[in-house]
């Protein structure tokens, strides 16, 4: 009886240690994941479309496959213990008093890539470097204790 008792014990021990082990692992890369996200440098880029295009959507469609196309994850090692994360950028369109704006906001490190893209498909629009609109909207509560 007492050697099932043992048998139990050890099970049980590994069991608990195989919980923590993995229960420490996933802390390690949401730690590692944060200080690689904590380390980049994003640009937010502001296009200014001319008055007509005459592109099809197809041009639009080649110059946004440059966001495709940025790498990310190439090995284990560099997910697992470096932190990379899969490369991720935004395209947003927003209404400032009335005016359509069309953002881009991606990583310094990318500038180049996505301005050459947009450049060699539409030659006519301008890329400048645009503050974070969303700092211009005053965001109040719904409630109000008066």
């Amino acid at each position: 009886m007492q050697f099932l008792i043992d048998i139990a014990l050890i099970l049980i021990y590994i069991c608990a240690f195989l919980i923590i082990c993995a229960w420490a692992w996933r802390f390690w890369v949401m730690y590692i994941n944060q200080q690689h996200i904590n380390s980049l440098s994003w640009v937010m880029l502001e296009i200014k479309l001319p008055r007509e295009i005459f592109k099809s959507p197809l041009a639009m469609e080649v110059a946004l496959a440059a966001f495709l196309n940025t790498g990310g994850i190439s090995v284990w090692y560099k997910k697992f213990f470096l932190g990379n994360l899969p490369i991720t950028s935004s395209i947003e369109i927003a209404s400032i008093e009335g005016t359509i704006h069309f953002y881009v906001r991606i990583q310094t490190k990318l500038r180049p890539i996505v301005e050459a893209n947009l450049y060699a498909q539409y030659p006519g629009i301008e890329i400048i470097e645009a503050d974070d609109y969303t700092k211009l909207i005053r965001y109040t509560h719904l409630t109000r204790d008066e």
